[in-house]
């Protein structure tokens, strides 16, 4: 179970970010991010946190991810709605198994105004499941 949460981090691997702009006037904006899935036997399904301001923990809790409810599981995408335009989000990812370990933050990517890329926080490592609010 230790190498399930210890390879997790390696495996979950930021593929791309899609930012679906909305007409001038509107102020949000959504992003549709994807990764490589998991392929442990033990997976149960992903959480995704987010932060504004800074890159590290703690994050704030978005939505749980359960395998069985992802469209396509072998290629795991989901969307983030209600982006404010001119604010910069943090986002990580965690999985958790069957037995509700949760794995270490994924990789950080951050968003601003539907553009992205990687980013970085020395606590990265830090075990999920320590996101706050909702």
């Amino acid at each position: 179970m230790k190498d399930f949460l210890h390879s997790l981090l390696k495996r979950i691997i930021y593929l791309t970010i899609i930012a679906l702009f909305f007409p001038a006037g509107i102020s949000a904006y959504e992003v549709t991010m994807a990764w490589d899935p998991n392929d442990e036997p033990e997976l149960e399904g992903y959480i995704l946190y987010s932060r504004v301001g800074d890159p590290c923990p703690p994050y704030n809790y978005i939505d749980t991810y359960p395998e069985e409810v992802l469209a396509t599981p072998l290629m795991p995408i989901v969307k983030v709605t209600d982006l404010e335009y001119n604010t910069k989000y943090y986002f990580a990812l965690t999985a958790y198994d069957t037995n509700g370990l949760e794995s270490n933050y994924s990789n950080i990517i951050w968003v601003y105004n539907g553009q992205w890329g990687n980013s970085y926080c020395s606590s990265q490592n830090v075990v999920g499941g320590g996101g706050g609010g909702g």
